[in-house]
């Protein structure tokens, strides 16, 4: 069991953090200012904290109904997918999004799903 969450946890990091290498931060990253860079990394910080809580949920759910992983896993992978949008056009989307006033108070996590919802 800790082999199959280790080799998801492989799969997500390498698609993420090592992935063709056209995702190198570091133009951006020393051009940001410390408090630009404490925010970005506070970020992704609590991303891979609710990963690992995810991975958590995913860990117990695989060992205690093993016939119904497949399916639930492919269910969780279309609810946690990102719009295939650029980072810039993803926040002018939030934008808009914020902009509704009934949105103001929505998490972030709503309005990435208004957005790829639409």
């Amino acid at each position: 069991m800790k082999t199959i969450l280790t080799l998801i946890l492989f799969i997500f990091l390498n698609q993420y953090s090592f992935a063709d290498g056209s995702e190198n931060i570091y133009p951006t990253w020393k051009l940001m200012k410390d408090k630009e860079k404490q925010q970005l990394m506070h970020g992704y910080r609590a991303g891979w904290e609710d990963f690992n809580k995810v991975l958590d949920i995913v860990e117990e759910f695989v060992q205690n109904n093993p016939e119904e992983a497949k399916s639930s896993i492919a269910q969780l992978k279309q609810i946690y997918s990102l719009p295939d949008s650029s980072v810039e056009k993803l926040v002018n989307e939030i934008d808009g999004f914020y902009k509704v006033a009934k949105n103001r108070t929505a998490p972030l996590s709503k309005a990435l799903t208004s957005i790829k919802n639409k």
